[in-house]
């Protein structure tokens, strides 16, 4: 049997491997330029909230368009034929973003422009940059805080009690209803049966 040659190997390999990790979709490349310019925001009660509202939108966008989870979503929007899914993605990235992570406005516009500029055109950019601000509208209307001000942590304690270290997960976050589940006990399990 014939040795294989690891370095010969590893340059024919090395193009297809490369090749293969550049190309993510466009909800990935998203998911990663609206994480960075989250952390580089970090002010607010909100944290990571927008993460969460940038991809309920964006799901909404693409649902609409691909139609793949018919009975999915809560919006429930139309999506005129052949809108572009990636000026759908980034007009909802820039609309929670540029509303969420306000420290951040340039860093989302050029982000949000690079997106665009690889998108043809036509009809079709225009109809998905007003799917992805009508998904990113709609998700806001229904995530919006009641009004009630922050509750900034500060544990109360006194001389031998414990106090924890580890602050609270969005002890901040400013109060808002539930927006999954229909009722609180709606995945609760069955009695179990002898």
């Amino acid at each position: 049997m014939k040795a294989i040659n690891v370095k010969r190997l590893c340059v024919f390999a090395a193009p297809f491997l490369l090749a293969a990790s550049a190309q993510a979709d466009v909800v990935t490349d998203w998911n990663q330029r609206a994480s960075e310019i989250t952390v580089a925001h970090q002010a607010g009660p909100w944290g990571q909230a927008p993460m969460v509202l940038i991809q309920a939108a964006v799901f909404e966008s693409v649902n609409a368009v691909t139609r793949r989870y018919p009975q999915a979503g809560y919006l429930k929007l139309d999506a005129p034929a052949g809108a572009s899914i990636d000026a759908a993605v980034a007009a909802a990235n820039r609309a929670v973003l540029i509303r969420m992570a306000t420290t951040q406005g340039a860093g989302i516009e050029a982000a949000y422009q690079a997106a665009l500029a690889t998108v043809p055109e036509g009809p079709a950019k225009a109809d998905g940059i007003a799917l992805g601000e009508k998904a990113a509208s709609g998700i806001l209307a229904m995530r919006k805080p009641t009004g009630a001000l922050p509750v900034f942590y500060r544990p109360i304690t006194g001389a031998g009690v414990y106090v924890p270290t580890v602050v609270p997960a969005n002890a901040d976050l400013p109060p808002a209803s539930c927006w999954v589940l229909d009722r609180v006990d709606q995945f609760r399990p069955a009695p179990r049966r002898s």
